[in-house]
C-alpha cells in the first residue's frame, strides 16, 4: 500500500484499490475513486462545490480588503489626531513666546520717549530674551540676533505669526543706529 497526493484542499488518503487508481475527497466531504491521470487532481466533486468554493474565496478576499481599508482609515485618523496635537502644541508655544516677549505685542516704550521706540538697553535685553540666551558675555549680540531671527522668522516657521519678528526688527534698528549690531 502506498500513499498518493491529491489536490490542495483534498485530504490525502491511503490507496485501497489497484495502484492505478486514487481516492479523492472533496471539500464537502464526498469521496470518490478514479484512475490515476497525469496533471492536477480535481479539487471538487461537482460544479456546485466548485462554485461554492469560489464564492468562499471571493468572500475571504472581500473581508481582507475591508480589514485593510479599516486599518488604513484608522491610520489616517491617527495621523489627523497627531497633526491636530502638533498644531495645538505650536499654538501654545507661540503664546508662551508672546508672553515671554512682553505680552500680546504691546509697546516697549519708556517714559519720556516716543511711544514704540526702544532704548539700547531694552533692545539688547529683548534680543537675548527672544534668542533664549543669557546675556553673560559668552554670546555676541550679533549671534544672539541671528539666533532670534531664525527662531521667529515666519518664512522658516509657518506656525509663527511674525509679530515677534517685527519686534525683533525694531530692536535691530535701534541697535544698528547705535552701531552695536
Amino acid at each position: 500500500m502506498g500513499w498518493c497526493f491529491v489536490a490542495r484542499n483534498a485530504r490525502v488518503t491511503q490507496k485501497r484499490s489497484s495502484p492505478r487508481s486514487e481516492r479523492l475527497v472533496c471539500e464537502c466531504g464526498f469521496s470518490w475513486t478514479r484512475l490515476v491521470q497525469p496533471g492536477r487532481s480535481p479539487r471538487w466533486c461537482s460544479d456546485a462545490c466548485k462554485q461554492r468554493g469560489y464564492r468562499e474565496e471571493v468572500k475571504a478576499r472581500a473581508a481582507e480588503e475591508a480589514a485593510r481599508a479599516e486599518e488604513e482609515a484608522a491610520w489616517r485618523r491617527w495621523q489627523e489626531e497627531w497633526e491636530a496635537r502638533q498644531q495645538q502644541r505650536r499654538q501654545e508655544e507661540e503664546q508662551r513666546q508672546q508672553r515671554a516677549a512682553g505680552g500680546s505685542g504691546g509697546s516697549y516704550s519708556s517714559a519720556g520717549r516716543r511711544p514704540g521706540r526702544l532704548s539700547v538697553a531694552e533692545a539688547r535685553a529683548l534680543v537675548f530674551k527672544l534668542a533664549k540666551l543669557a546675556d553673560n558675555g559668552a554670546t555676541t549680540l550679533k549671534r544672539a540676533y541671528w539666533t532670534a531671527a531664525k527662531l521667529h522668522h515666519p518664512d522658516h516657521h509657518h506656525h509663527v505669526d511674525g509679530e515677534l519678528f517685527k519686534v525683533l526688527s525694531e530692536a535691530a534698528a535701534v541697535l544698528k543706529a547705535a552701531d552695536l549690531l
